[in-house]
């Protein structure tokens, strides 16, 4: 074979491997596009408690009392549940619901908008059944409250502050929900955050470019001190590298919207 069919051969091959590449690199964003564009629009919820008022009989000081409007209850819990939108879409008049298990009322509570002023209102139907003298509908408002948002846009946090009591010694469990079609709504439990990342998630990114920093520093990089100084410097930097990385993520799908 001579050298002109050989250099031929080697381009074409050369051609082939980077247009299969190329083929392969596209099926695969737009397979991830594809999945982007029809995924539901995800909301999370979380929810936190602290009791901070117990009925207790003590030898010593005697008989301690918790009584809201000359009811007694046993347990008393400052309650804290915070809605956040992640889709890339934002909504206006959306309501979202907060119910407990029977056994627990609401003493009082209050939603607001991260960045608003103002409390959020009650939803319409829900200030009828507040308004109601059927006594079905005035139970349902002991453990249950509804609010409507008008415009809980993305990245938006909504965050609904509540005094709970009960009566024996279980702890208040919640449910949210929303009727709105399309949007799905996620328990999600605390996590350790860093600059608003999951930090395991954080980690994992970071490990990942830190690996790629480290292999271009070994090709491009011949001094000994500068190698170890720029490798060091990645690790050291590695939750903030993930963190920011994904932020950066988020950021691209937001404008890609």
């Amino acid at each position: 074979m001579t050298k002109v069919a050989s250099d031929l051969y080697e381009k074409l091959f050369q051609g082939a491997v980077i247009g299969a590449v190329i083929f392969m690199f596209g099926a695969v964003v737009n397979h991830f596009w594809n999945r982007y564009r029809s995924r539901l629009r995800r909301f999370t919820w979380s929810a936190w408690y602290q009791k901070i008022a117990v009925t207790a009989q003590h030898p010593g000081i005697g008989k301690l009392e918790v009584l809201h409007n000359g009811k007694p209850f046993n347990n008393v819990y400052a309650g804290w549940i915070q809605i956040r939108n992640l889709s890339n879409s934002d909504f206006g008049n959306l309501v979202v619901k907060v119910s407990y298990q029977e056994g627990t009322e609401i003493l009082g509570a209050y939603a607001a908008l991260d960045g608003n002023i103002g409390e959020l209102p009650l939803a319409d139907d829900f200030v009828r059944v507040i308004e109601s003298t059927d006594p079905v509908l005035s139970v349902k408002a002991k453990n249950n409250r509804e609010y409507r948002v008008p415009a809980f846009n993305r990245g938006g946090t909504v965050n609904v502050y509540l005094v709970l009591a009960r009566s024996d010694n279980s702890n208040p469990i919640a449910n949210v929900a929303t009727d709105t079609v399309g949007i799905m709504l996620r328990f999600e439990a605390q996590v350790n955050l860093w600059y608003g990342v999951p930090v395991k998630r954080a980690q994992a990114a970071g490990i990942l470019l830190t690996l790629g920093i480290t292999s271009l520093l070994l090709l491009k990089v011949h001094s000994s001190l500068a190698l170890a100084s720029g490798s060091w410097l990645s690790g050291a930097l590695l939750l903030f590298i993930g963190a920011m990385s994904i932020r950066l993520y988020r950021w691209l799908l937001r404008q890609l919207e």
